[in-house]
């Protein structure tokens, strides 16, 4: 797990699983949804993702899991989210797959 740090020093965890074989050159990106956090994705999909070969990112929203913010959670707007997923995509430096889990996709398509 990295702990990232984001433009107002907010620390965001980013749990990160690489390939277990070969190499895609497209690393994905998952968003959670409200109510949870990016340990929802390690279960299945990060190493079912790595296993065929992706660099799997899962991203853990301010607020949310074990980032920073939980006690500013009722001011976290949907803009404050966007601009996580804006300097993690700047921070990985490459072009990714994003995925969505309800708010998350709302998050990316806010993002998009």
């Amino acid at each position: 797990m990295q702990r990232l740090y984001i433009m107002d020093r907010t620390k965001l965890d980013l749990l990160t699983c690489n390939p277990t074989s070969g190499g895609r050159a497209t690393p994905i990106l998952f968003v959670h949804g409200a109510w949870y956090a990016d340990r929802c994705w390690p279960e299945h999909f990060l190493p079912c993702f790595a296993a065929r070969g992706y660099v799997t990112h899962a991203l853990g929203v301010r607020g949310h899991g074990g980032s920073d913010g939980r006690e500013r959670l009722c001011w976290t707007s949907i803009a404050d989210y966007v601009a996580d997923v804006e300097q993690i995509v700047a921070q990985l430096g490459r072009t990714l797959v994003l995925v969505g889990h309800s708010m998350g996709g709302f998050v990316l398509q806010h993002y998009l």
